[in-house]
């Protein structure tokens, strides 16, 4: 069997710092050899990840084109070549590698997807890109369990999170503190972000890990037109936290008398 120099594949398999590269490649020719030495690039996987990072696009399309598959994960960290990019904040790299088929969703060993990574790291251009990509999954979770949704919400970024809701975000996932998008909204003060997420169907009565709901978090910090927003959504004043506080509970201990008094005096509106 004759093999000839382009348009021809080699199935490479090796071990690397405990990690199984698999990946095919066309038989490289001298002179993109000679091309990525100039750049100071080696060949393979590790040349093509250093060419990422460097945001040498030339150079990212070069590895492409003699077959490096865009989803090869590096060793240790498990990063994509696209959560690489996203880390660096390269737009220009992150779109070449989508149109050469990189997977939007594909994680590191973190569970991070490029686009929690580019959230997480505040680059606009970034996340405007990947969050416009087909496909997205909306609710992948980042550390602790967080969605990109309630990322949002705890860091006041209104715009993304209310694109986050219109593409069909759920609304109510919790992270592994029980938090959901409402508690980071109620947190940050957000009236605005507070209605949009209820009329997606946000449970206003959600409990986080210490039996808190919205409601009771509105209270702790004095937050009158978010403890009205909330009930008029019909959150239950009479919930009772893991130690037994209610919202007026909540209001009393921290000398908010007024807003306690409202609390023992409202009623639950029925949601139905």
């Amino acid at each position: 069997m004759k093999w000839s120099l382009v348009g021809k594949f080699l199935m490479v398999a090796s071990l690397v710092g405990g990690v199984t590269w698999i990946t095919s490649y066309r038989t490289v020719p001298n002179a993109v050899h000679q091309f990525w030495q100039l750049r100071g690039y080696k060949s393979g996987p590790r040349g093509f990840f250093s060419a990422v990072v460097a945001r040498d696009v030339p150079a990212v399309n070069a590895f492409l084109d003699t077959g490096i598959d865009p989803n090869v994960k590096y060793p240790g960290d498990g990063q994509t070549a696209l959560v690489a990019a996203a880390t660096q904040g390269s737009l220009s790299v992150v779109k070449v590698l989508l149109q050469r088929g990189a997977d939007v969703n594909a994680r590191d060993r973190n569970g991070n997807t490029a686009f929690f990574v580019a959230l997480t790291y505040g680059y606009p251009d970034v996340t405007a890109a990947l969050l416009a990509r087909p496909g997205l999954d909306l609710n992948a979770r980042g550390r602790n369990g967080i969605t990109a949704l309630s990322f949002c919400a705890w860091r006041d970024n209104q715009e993304v999170a209310t694109e986050l809701i219109q593409r069909g975000a759920d609304v109510n996932i919790a992270d592994a503190d029980g938090d959901t998008a409402l508690h980071g909204a109620v947190g940050m003060g957000d009236l605005q972000l507070m209605q949009l997420l209820l009329e997606k169907g946000a449970n206003p009565d959600g409990r986080n890990s210490f039996g808190k709901t919205p409601l009771m978090q509105a209270a702790a910090y004095n937050n009158e037109e978010a403890v009205k927003v909330l009930l008029k959504a019909g959150a239950d004043p009479l919930a009772k936290d893991n130690d037994g506080k209610t919202a007026a509970g909540w209001a009393a201990k921290n000398e908010y008398q007024e807003l306690a008094q409202l609390l023992k005096s409202a009623k639950r509106v029925n949601r139905d």
